[in-house]
This record gives C-alpha cells, sequence and structure tokens, in this order.
C-alpha cells in the first residue's frame, strides 16, 4: 500500500501556535495600555504650561492673575479639554498674586498611575499619584 503524506499543520500544533500567541498578547497588551497612557501625558503638560505663559502675560499686563480662560483667550472659561481629550484644564484658583493649573485625566486615561497634574505661579510642577500631590512631572 501506497501511504500518502500530507502536508500541513496538525490540530494540536495549531492548538499549540494559538495559545503562544494568545500568552504572548496577554503579557504585552497591559504594557501598551501603559505606555500610550504615558505618551498621553506630555499632551495635558504642555496645555498647562500655554495657559501658564499666558497667565504670565495677563499679570504683566493687568498686575493679577485670572481664572477665566476665556480672558486668555480660550474658547471655554473653564474645562478646557486637551488637544485629544484625554484631559481637562482648569485654573482652579487665582488672585492678585498667584494661580493654579489642574489637568485632570478623563475616559480611559482616568486609570493611569497619575490621576493629574498642576502647575502654580511659582513654577511648582506636581503630579497627582494615589491622591496625593507630588514634586515634578519627569519621575513617573
Amino acid at each position: 500500500m501506497n501511504a500518502r503524506k500530507f502536508k500541513g499543520f496538525s490540530l494540536i500544533e495549531l492548538l499549540v501556535a494559538v495559545a503562544i500567541v494568545g500568552i504572548l498578547a496577554a503579557i504585552a497588551y497591559p504594557s501598551y495600555v501603559d505606555q500610550v497612557r504615558k505618551s498621553r501625558r506630555a499632551e495635558a503638560q504642555n496645555l498647562l504650561m500655554e495657559i501658564a505663559q499666558r497667565e504670565e502675560r495677563y499679570y504683566a499686563q493687568n498686575a493679577t492673575y485670572t481664572n477665566d480662560l476665556t480672558v486668555l483667550n480660550y474658547s471655554v472659561a473653564s474645562n478646557l479639554p486637551t488637544e485629544n481629550g484625554h484631559y481637562q484644564v482648569s485654573i482652579t484658583a487665582a488672585d492678585s498674586t498667584n494661580y493654579t493649573i489642574e489637568a485632570t485625566p478623563q475616559g480611559d486615561q482616568a486609570d493611569d498611575l497619575i490621576q493629574g497634574f498642576r502647575v502654580d505661579a511659582t513654577g511648582k510642577k506636581e503630579a497627582k499619584i494615589n491622591g496625593t500631590w507630588t514634586n515634578g512631572w519627569t519621575h513617573h
């Protein structure tokens, strides 16, 4: 009798390959999501610094700071979304001597380790981790 040789994968080989791909995906996907969230942080930080610069310009002309973003030529008075909407930025306090601007994560970004950023008139930059404000933006 002539035995035919079949070329291709057996069901077992295919299942092993699918299992390996599944395990690799389960390991890689959370790391990917974490890296995406980290990259979105720059968007919030850039907008905070842009608003801070406009606050300083406004102060130079008016000898006071403002908590109204429309005065700084933005389209809304507060809760300004970042370009891609992953953060909302507001001036949480402003008077004749100081201001504080905060960025709060929105949507999927709210699951990030860092729950917000802020900057004040002295240039102090802080990140919110586990409900506590910590010094600096770059060590996370």
